[in-house]
């Protein structure tokens, strides 16, 4: 399995029932890997290590249960990324999805007032969406309109 890289946005503790039993590190694309405690607890003596705003490569396994179809990725091992070109094209690629993202917010709300509009009987052409979903990206971009996120 290929190693993750990620710049981390946030660590969250991982829980099952009240103990802590590793970390999820996400960028700010959501993208997450979980870093458990390890064999022998190798990994949880170095949970410290993990730091906000520092690019880190995660050595990626796969568990696969016995008599199951089935295979779970897992960490083995990660290090903090000190090579520059790898953190700026890891940082390229974040930025990239988060435009995406932006993109497609944008043109949901675009199709959803269309789509009103046609409810109504007014029509809408493709290009009318598009010029639409232009205009609310860039309102996005500039933090004129955030984004509900939904409750979990």
């Amino acid at each position: 399995m290929a190693d993750k890289i990620l710049i981390i946005d946030r660590i969250e503790d991982v829980f099952d029932k009240e103990e802590i039993v590793g970390k999820e590190v996400f960028d700010k694309t959501g993208e997450s890997v979980k870093v458990k405690i390890g064999q022998g607890g190798h990994l949880k003596a170095r949970w410290d290590e993990l730091q906000a705003g520092m690019a880190y490569s995660f050595t990626m396994g796969e568990f696969k249960p016995p008599g199951k179809d089935v295979s779970f990725p897992y960490v083995k091992d990660f290090k903090k990324v000190e090579d520059e070109f790898v953190i700026k094209a890891a940082e390229k690629v974040a930025d990239s999805s988060e435009v995406h993202k932006t993109r497609g917010v944008a043109l949901r709300m675009a199709t959803d007032i269309h789509v009103a509009r046609m409810s109504q009987g007014k029509t809408a052409t493709a290009s009318e969406v598009i010029a639409t979903a232009v205009l609310f990206e860039a309102y996005i971009a500039n933090g004129a309109i955030v984004e509900k996120k939904k409750e979990e």
